[in-house]
């Protein structure tokens, strides 16, 4: 920087507020400026006044670029889970148990005993080829058998 203005300096800002005086406000402009600044002030109280995901769900109309980066997340997400449904679900046909065959022995039966013992229970509580006693020996954890 000139620690020193130079006459040139001088000139030029001469020059310039020569400019200034001729300029003028367009007509009524003096006019309209109060209601213009507290229109400006209520709207920017009403918007703060408004829920956060109002704002965030207007902001995108706001700015095209806005816009544009939040398409472009939605269509990211949905690319995304789509891939990690594909993973999932291989990682799931991989891993799975295979069921026992049809002719293999059932589990224990389900035992539902009348007070009596007169009666049986019905046939959709009894698994296909199972007897009605539970014919396995149960051992506590840590017990070998004999």
């Amino acid at each position: 920087m000139n620690p020193e203005p130079s006459e040139s300096d001088f000139a030029r800002l001469k020059a310039l507020l020569a400019l200034k005086r001729h300029e003028q406000p367009p007509p009524g402009y003096f006019d309209r400026l109060p209601g213009q600044i507290i229109a400006r002030i209520e709207r920017e109280a009403a918007a703060r006044r408004r829920p956060w995901w109002e704002r965030w769900f207007n902001a995108p109309l706001s700015s095209p670029a806005l816009g544009w980066a939040y398409a472009g997340l939605a269509v990211a997400l949905v690319v995304g889970g789509g891939v990690l449904g594909k993973m999932v679900r291989a990682n799931q046909q991989v891993n799975a148990v295979k069921p026992a065959p049809v002719n293999a022995p059932a589990s224990p039966a389900l035992v539902i005993a009348d007070t009596n013992g007169t009666s049986s229970p019905p046939a959709f509580l009894v698994q296909p080829g199972s007897t009605l006693v539970n014919t396995q020996q149960t051992l506590p954890a840590g017990f070998k058998q004999p």
